[in-house]
């Protein structure tokens, strides 16, 4: 969520997170503090990119790295908001990146994804 003050103000008894997933480096689970999860939703997106790796890092690494530490965390259940049409060999960068996120946070996960296109 781009505004945590926001959210916190409209789901005060729930933990809100602000959490950079354009990054380079993997985050370290010491370094990602979280409380005990049930849910972590995914709505993150980005159209276009003049950043090389930059849908990359925000689509897929940042998401699967995060789903990883909530899941260590205890969580049960992973939303993934993804795009119509999405499919690792879409035309778009776009596209294909979620395409591509979807199919590893899938594969990945010991926990049942929640799929929301």
């Amino acid at each position: 969520m781009r505004d945590t003050d926001a959210a916190q103000r409209r789901w005060p008894r729930l933990p809100v997170l602000a959490v950079d997933l354009d990054r380079d480096d993997v985050v370290p689970a010491s370094s990602l503090p979280l409380p005990p999860l049930d849910a972590v939703v995914n709505t993150v997106g980005i159209f276009r990119s003049n950043h090389p790796g930059q849908m990359t890092r925000v689509h897929e690494r940042g998401p699967l790295a995060l789903f990883g530490h909530a899941i260590q965390a205890g969580a049960r259940r992973i939303v993934q908001l993804s795009a119509l049409a999405a499919a690792p060999d879409a035309a778009t960068g776009f596209l294909a990146s979620k395409g591509r996120a979807d199919l590893a946070i899938s594969s990945r996960c010991r926990c049942a994804p929640t799929w929301r296109r």
